[in-house]
């Protein structure tokens, strides 16, 4: 099922290395960077522009790892979780993260994580560490 026309959010699962990008809110939970999609804004425009415009890297979308509905204040929302593989070139951090790190799939899982990363990790476990192998 295509789902980039019912899709909200996108999250950028980064790889490089085997290893997955994640940044630390200033609320002190690690997440992976992810954007809202503007009208009829496909999901790899939406990662690809929050990479270079946040990251300050070049990503290429390589597959869908899986995707989270959950229930945004009485409306329906879906967050779909993209593998990329980075370009080369050192990530900045934004002032909207604290700091960011690659972290191997046994740490992230130990993590105090945002719910979506929670929901997402209890969802597509399986399918994350396919794509890190």
């Amino acid at each position: 099922m295509d789902l980039s026309k019912l899709t909200n959010r996108a999250a950028a699962v980064i790889i490089s290395d085997k290893k997955m990008l994640i940044l630390q809110g200033k609320d002190g939970k690690w997440g992976f960077p992810n954007a809202v999609l503007g009208d009829d804004e496909k999901v790899d425009n939406a990662i690809i522009n929050l990479s270079k415009n946040k990251l300050g890297v070049d990503v290429v979308p390589a597959a869908e790892i899986g995707s989270i509905e959950k229930n945004n204040g009485g409306q329906g929302e879906i967050v779909m979780f993209i593998h990329v593989n980075m370009a080369g070139g050192n990530v900045a951090v934004s002032d909207d993260y604290a700091t960011s790190k690659f972290v191997a799939f046994d740490e992230f899982k130990t993590l105090d994580l945002a719910a979506d990363e929670k929901q997402f990790l209890e969802v597509c476990a399986e399918d994350l560490k396919k794509h890190l192998s």
